[in-house]
């Protein structure tokens, strides 16, 4: 299981995950659309032209494979996460929580500075995996959008986490979440320290 250091955002003691809100957008809870060549954003169509997706937000991002091909497998899947850590920490985000499927990726994303922009990340993320399945295994890795959802004060950031930890139960891949070998974040990093279904797991701190 991937797990990526310089844990942040969690209160280990409490069970808390604090997440940061500013700014946050009125009315329905804003999702992005971003298409691409499958090598880097190209065309950004956002449903809500007013949210600039900066700053301390937290994001659910799906990404799926072009065509839902099954092809995150095994080296390429790895090879995903490992870049959605890099990704992150080149773009000041804290990857609470991902899950990398065989045709898809769940994504929870916690901006950690004023400049984080969910845009350089996914650009960042798709370029460079792109490259790469491209090198090495020939494949068009990502279909041309992805969508996400922007975490508001009344979220439950643990629910979401373990929604992405147990996709792969969910779909009957593995009868245990904890053997998939896709999957991490700084939540996972923590998870034995944290009551996921207690009244203080499922909580959410969001700091001014």
């Amino acid at each position: 299981m991937s797990d990526p250091s310089g844990n942040r955002g969690i209160d280990a003691t409490k069970g808390e995950v604090g997440i940061e809100s500013r700014d946050e957008p009125s009315g329905p809870s804003p999702s992005l659309d971003v298409s691409d060549d499958g090598r880097g954003v190209s065309r950004r169509r956002p449903r809500l032209p007013e949210f600039d997706y900066l700053g301390h937000q937290a994001y659910h991002v799906t990404v799926v494979t072009h065509r839902r091909m099954p092809i995150l497998s095994e080296n390429l899947a790895e090879s995903v996460c490992t870049r959605i850590v890099q990704s992150a920490a080149a773009t000041n985000f804290d990857p609470l929580a991902y899950c990398v499927m065989p045709d898809h990726c769940h994504l929870l994303l916690q901006g950690c500075a004023d400049d984080s922009s969910l845009l350089k990340f996914m650009k960042l993320f798709k370029q460079t995996t792109s490259f790469i399945a491209q090198r090495d295994f020939g494949h068009h890795l990502w279909q041309q959008s992805f969508h996400d959802r922007v975490l508001r004060k009344d979220d439950d950031a643990l629910h979401v986490a373990r929604y992405i930890i147990e996709n792969p139960v969910a779909a009957g891949l593995t009868s245990d979440s904890s053997t998939w070998p896709h999957t991490g974040g700084t939540i996972v990093a923590q998870s034995q320290r944290i009551e996921w279904d207690g009244p203080e797991g499922s909580s959410l701190l969001f700091e001014p």
